[in-house]
């Protein structure tokens, strides 16, 4: 049986446009729900890096407004707050994950690079052609590659991999 198609992007981008800030990523979340024919859970969350006071206070009003459960909110805080003290995994940038009712979409950007991954995986059919476009319009995609696995319960995934 059939249980979900995954999709993963990595794309270089030629500036840095919708790239460095969370209205951007947010922006990108929403719309690729809809391209995509997804359903948001809960609205997509992004957080702009390396993290500082003022990222855990924007983040702090967003988990507010997004009526996310008390321990959902403290998990999410204290774990920035951790990473704030002890340092950022490096690089500038701005990550955003959407969760969908068909399951989730992530996005990572490092703003020097002008570089961009993107993970989505559904239990419904995700459209390669029609997400690839989507992305590299959003984006203004320079090159990149691709990998979508159609996933199984009764036998190894089918792997479709590319260049951009």
């Amino acid at each position: 049986m059939k249980t979900g198609e995954h999709i993963i992007l990595d794309v270089s981008v030629t500036d840095r446009k919708n790239i460095s800030n969370e209205a951007d990523i947010d922006k990108f979340l929403y719309e690729v729900t809809k391209v995509a024919g997804m359903t948001l859970a809960v609205p997509p969350i992004s957080l702009r890096f390396p993290v500082d006071e003022a990222v855990i206070e924007n983040c702090k009003m967003s988990l507010e407004k997004n009526h996310l459960r008390e321990f959902e909110k403290q998990v999410v805080l204290t774990t920035l707050s951790e990473r704030a003290k002890t340092g950022n995994l490096g690089g500038f940038g701005v990550s955003g994950t959407a969760i969908w009712v068909e399951s989730h979409c992530a996005v990572h950007t490092w703003e020097k690079e002008k570089f961009v991954t993107i993970d989505m995986f559904s239990c419904k059919n995700l459209d390669l052609k029609k997400m690839i476009d989507y992305v590299t319009d959003f984006f203004s995609v320079k090159d990149g590659r691709y990998i979508k696995l159609e996933r199984f319960t009764d036998n190894e995934p089918k792997i479709i991999q590319g260049a951009l």
